[in-house]
């Protein structure tokens, strides 16, 4: 029809081609990730129910899923989630695909410390004037494989007596783990030290003063 060509002039043939309506790119942010108790893993969860989709046509539906991952393992707060594996759904999910740049890579979240209860073995004790032992104690909480660092402790004195157990620094220095003693964990038991006596012999002549008697 262009110009003032008419059929008249031509014999004409159609030669056909393709129309292509190209997917058009959005970029997705919003992304949040959620807080979660030490695990030993760098899994996080995300979610997307507030996604932002950037270069979406007004009218149009749009989801998106994601996966998260932690930067590492450790317990610690403001942790950075990598966010990966970005994939649109929804009623118009065919007509668009993720942008290749400019989309949302990363999210914070928290690792909080796992809670471990130490329970001190019973019938520890050391005689008087012996140095310490070792006080060992179960852990209850740890994650398979894994072991607390530091040493239980107990309240300070030498004297024969009971002494109430305290954490020691098994929490200061396990950065994954809350420790707490048990409820009513026992006391660690200093006894008395024998001590034999042996008397000094003595010998007077009778008729004299009683000798001091030393040992």
């Amino acid at each position: 029809t262009q110009g003032s060509l008419t059929s008249a002039d031509y014999g004409i043939t159609f030669v056909g081609a393709d129309y292509v309506i190209a997917t058009k790119p959005v970029k997705v942010s919003g992304v949040t990730a959620g807080n979660k108790e030490y695990d030993g893993t760098i899994t996080a969860d995300v979610s997307t129910t507030n996604a932002v989709f950037d270069g979406i046509i007004e009218g149009d539906k749009l989801t998106v899923s994601a996966t998260g991952e932690f930067a590492d393992a450790n317990a610690g707060d403001g942790k950075i989630v990598n966010i990966g594996n970005l994939t649109l759904g929804g009623d118009s999910a065919a007509n668009y695909e993720i942008a290749v740049s400019g989309n949302q890579e990363t999210a914070k979240a928290n690792i909080t410390k796992k809670p471990v209860t130490v329970i001190p073995d019973e019938g520890i004790s050391k005689v008087y004037g012996e140095d310490d032992p070792t006080f060992t104690y179960k852990a209850e909480g740890l994650l398979k494989g894994e072991t607390l660092k530091g040493t239980l402790a107990r309240e300070q004195g030498q004297s024969i007596g009971e002494y109430p157990y305290n954490i020691g620094t098994l929490d200061s220095v396990n950065s994954n783990y809350h420790v707490s003693l048990v409820e009513n964990a026992g006391t660690f038991t200093i006894t008395k030290a024998a001590l034999t006596v042996k008397a000094d012999a003595k010998t007077i002549t009778y008729g004299d003063e009683a000798a001091a008697l030393t040992y």
